[in-house]
């Protein structure tokens, strides 16, 4: 059987607002695949949880708008330098003179 969901697709829970990504899954000979799926819980918790696939749906968020019960959990703290939280990659700012 054929996956639904690519490594790493962005992905909701049917039924909700909860949104997350596919982080693992998992394919048996008597069962439909599972997914396990990284995703805001609606009370605000980063968790992770299996989710069957008929739980699942494609899910594309707008570029450049963070709305929802989750940002990207794949980017680092959301600074400006693109969320990967290390200063030294963060974009030259001009700096008052020291005249």
């Amino acid at each position: 059987m054929t996956f639904q969901f690519e490594l790493g697709q962005q992905v909701k829970l049917i039924g909700s607002a909860e949104q997350g990504y596919v982080s693992g899954r998992a394919d048996y000979l008597e069962s439909a695949p599972s997914y396990f799926v990284r995703y805001r819980a609606a009370d605000g918790r980063l968790t992770e949880a299996w989710w069957s696939g008929s739980a699942l749906a494609a899910y594309e968020p707008v570029v450049g708008i963070a709305e929802g019960p989750m940002a990207d959990p794949t980017v680092g703290n959301g600074s400006k330098n693109g969320g990967s939280g290390d200063p030294a990659a963060a974009p030259s700012e001009a700096l008052p003179s020291q005249a």
